[in-house]
């Protein structure tokens, strides 16, 4: 940026001048240069209105920390040159302190001049406190944003937090059904385990049973062959009858048949029983798939919920963190609204100072405005008032010359004529020789100069007041003229429209024109003290300008 480059340079340039001052002087000089109403410093705060806004924080910082670097600098390097120009004065005797006090000129500066240097001074303070402000309303702007950024990232962060803390309640609901459902699998697995043990148990009754009645069967099978076909036939030979003889066969047949059929039974409920032991035993086998199954989704859901409970204490240590932060700038946020506070108070303080001054300088415009328009005023109605007695006189004498008769006419006319013998009689001594007494302040002899005819021109009769150094008739106390002297008395005259330095001869006394205040034709003549300007009062007199 060009204006913090020319900031640094003007840096580096001051402070090498401040230290390469030799004395006060000098010193003052480089700080006049640098701060004063017409410094470099202060022509870069005044052209900070140009800046965009961006820039002006930045470089308003930047000017307050060189302007306060030079300040210090300005402080310690006086602080060195005044105790070394005191010890040369002491070692080389010029302070004798048996002297009597040496006397200085009293004066100020014109009441005008003051108020403009305290309006172009309020004016670079109001720069000065533009630029703070704007810099403040930047960092305040900077924290705003940063702190809605920080709020929209918690608000999304509780938004995920509340996401994952439902689907971790899903997830907790899902272990519970889960749970349960594992609960009613093994209370399924228990209840086929009994039935499978049952089943197992009816199995090997029937197996035993089959068993048994297998060997009583081949028991009567054994026994029926082992015996001889000739009982079984001797048996049947011996039947009295051939009914008895079927019935004999038919309980042989039976016999074998029931044997056969109860084998066939127990065999048949064996396989039934098997078979159920098959089914149940397969349902186990699905249980168990199933329990396998429901375990590894329960552990999964739990991998999830604990990775999820993770999550949500990471999010919510970021809540935290975020919601610290957010205090932090939201504390900044406040600290600038009240910087900014009190900034405008600056300012419209440092803008109420100008429109005091910038009144007071209209005030003052205006008390000179009217003063002179009064003296314009006074010195119509004294001209009027001349004009008016003269046309009197003329009216006066012309009745006179009317009704007096040839003789007094001629008589009137014979004084008029002498009268203005007289006169121009007068002027000429008074152009030709004119005796100027000047009394020297150290002695009681008069001298006197003699002046020529091509030194004096006649200027016409003006009005005479008196004035003094005090804040009643000059606005301050103890100041310099208009011309930049300090007054003397009994030399030193007011009164515009002729050049400063123009010389006037006025009651016999020579004066120098040093100061303005009054028009042309009123001559203000400077005396010591108030009590000598109110003797004087007003009056007229004949002036003539002197030329050397």
């Amino acid at each position: 940026m060009a204006v913090i480059e020319e900031l640094e340079a003007l840096k580096t340039k001051a402070l090498a001048a401040i230290e390469q001052a030799a004395d006060t002087s000098a010193l003052d000089a480089v700080r006049v240069s640098v701060l004063g109403k017409k410094g470099t410093l202060t022509a870069i705060l005044r052209g900070m209105k140009s800046l965009s806004p961006e820039e002006r924080p930045v470089v308003g910082k930047a000017s307050n920390a060189v302007r306060d670097l030079l300040e210090q600098a300005l402080e310690e390097r006086r602080t060195k040159l005044e105790a070394v120009e005191l010890e040369n004065q002491l070692e080389a005797g010029a302070l004798d302190i048996t002297l009597p006090g040496r006397t200085h000129n009293i004066g100020a500066r014109h009441l005008i001049t003051r108020i403009t240097d305290e309006i172009a001074e309020a004016e670079v303070r109001i720069a000065a406190a533009e630029a703070e402000i704007a810099e403040a309303e930047s960092e305040k702007e900077a924290a705003q944003s940063d702190a809605q950024a920080t709020a929209d990232r918690i608000s999304v962060l509780k938004n995920e937090q509340t996401a994952l803390q439902a689907y971790l309640d899903q997830l907790n609901a899902e272990l519970v059904a889960l749970d349960q459902s594992l609960t009613k699998i093994e209370s399924e697995m228990e209840t086929k385990e009994t039935e499978i043990e049952m089943s197992k148990a009816a199995v090997e009754r029937a197996r035993i049973e089959e068993q048994n009645q297998y060997e009583e069967m081949k028991k009567r099978i054994q026994y029926m062959y082992e015996r001889s076909s000739s009982d079984y036939l001797v048996s049947l030979l011996n039947s009295g009858t051939v009914r008895e003889f079927l019935n004999r066969a038919d309980h042989f047949q039976e016999v074998n048949n029931y044997d056969r059929g109860r084998l066939a039974d127990y065999q048949e409920a064996r396989q039934i029983v098997m078979r159920q032991q098959e089914a149940l035993e397969k349902e186990e086998a699905s249980l168990e798939v199933l329990k396998s199954e429901y375990e590894t989704k329960q552990a999964e859901v739990e991998n999830l919920a604990s990775t999820t409970g993770a999550k949500i204490t990471e999010f919510t240590q970021n809540i935290s963190n975020e919601e610290l932060t957010l205090s932090n700038l939201q504390q900044k946020i406040t600290s600038q609204t009240s910087l900014l506070e009190n900034l405008t108070e600056k300012l419209a303080d440092a803008k109420a100072r100008k429109e005091e001054e910038e009144r007071k300088a209209a005030e003052a415009a205006r008390l000179a405005a009217e003063k002179a328009a009064e003296e314009a005023r006074l010195a119509a109605e004294r001209e009027a008032e001349e004009a008016r007695l003269a046309a009197e006189k003329v009216e006066a004498e012309k009745k006179a010359a009317e009704v007096a008769k040839a003789a007094e006419e001629a008589k009137a006319q014979k004084e008029q004529e002498e009268a203005l013998v007289r006169i121009e009689e007068a002027q000429k001594a008074a152009s030709a020789r004119i005796e100027v007494v000047e009394r020297d302040a150290g002695s009681s002899s008069d001298y006197t100069v003699k002046l020529r005819d091509d030194q004096l021109s006649y200027l016409g009769t003006f009005k005479l007041t008196a004035y003094c150094p005090c804040a009643q008739c000059c606005g301050w106390e103890n100041g310099p003229t208009a011309s930049g002297v300090y007054p003397t008395a009994e030399h030193t005259v007011a009164m515009a429209g002729v050049p400063f330095g123009t010389k006037l001869l006025i009651n016999g006394r020579i004066y120098t024109v040093e100061d303005l205040g009054t028009p042309y034709g009123h001559a203000d003549i400077f005396m010591n003290s108030h009590g000598t300007c109110l003797q004087f009062g007003v009056g007229y007199a004949e002036v003539y300008q002197v030329f050397e």
